[in-house]
């Protein structure tokens, strides 16, 4: 379950510190959100980190350390961001078959999108992940996770978002991937998700602590 404390992390975004600013998670606060989100949710939430095969432990899955075999090996001398590595751990598992990705080749992006409230509104945990392509020497190189807002309808500015970041709380999509093009954002969930117990209270807890409706 997830303690008040982690609430308040949740609640608190870059522009005001909070206890995520530490070591490699000094600017970027999205993926622990999102993170928390799939682990108090979903008891099959190692599906979105590659558990066994792409990635060593159950933990936070942004460290080029902590991943193993050949992925491993084809990630040395990462150029990017690391926290941009769980976009590539999400994309190898999605290929692999076991998450899907909602978005598909050769059609318009917002099929992808309304495919992603739709499994949200489902009950599905949907994660948004888009990689930034900057090197890790370049400024502004950190990527960007939401998951979708259950409870809403799609519509032209994209998925109801549950955004953490400079600004928390419901977002969509066109706001919380603010100056990012939304064709380059890819919407993933777990086929196979096992609901934790206690996930709605778990849930009720974050949304009031975010302080949204």
């Amino acid at each position: 379950m997830i303690k008040r404390d982690c609430w308040k992390c949740l609640k608190q975004g870059t522009a005001k510190g909070g206890i995520y600013k530490v070591g490699v998670s000094s600017d970027t606060y999205c993926n622990h959100a999102v993170y928390l989100t799939i682990k108090s949710v979903d008891k099959n939430f190692n599906n979105f980190l590659g558990v066994g095969t792409l990635y060593t432990l159950d933990e936070v899955p942004w460290s080029i350390d902590r991943l193993v075999g050949t992925f491993s090996e084809l990630h040395k001398g990462y150029p990017n961001k690391n926290t941009n590595i769980w976009c590539d751990i999400l994309k190898k598992q999605s290929e692999s078959g076991i998450l899907k990705k909602l978005n598909k080749e050769g059609e318009q992006y917002t099929e992808g999108e309304k495919r992603a409230q739709q499994y949200a509104n489902m009950g599905y945990v949907v994660i948004a992940a888009w990689k930034n392509p900057k090197k890790s020497t370049e400024s502004g190189n950190a990527p960007h996770y939401a998951t979708v807002r259950p409870g809403f309808e799609w519509n032209n500015a994209g998925p109801m978002l549950a955004n953490v970041g400079g600004e928390n709380g419901e977002k969509r999509t066109s706001d919380g991937f603010r100056y990012i093009p939304r064709d380059q954002i890819n919407w993933y969930y777990n086929p196979k998700q096992y609901f934790q117990e206690n996930a709605e209270g778990i849930l009720k807890g974050l949304i009031e602590y975010y302080g949204v409706n």
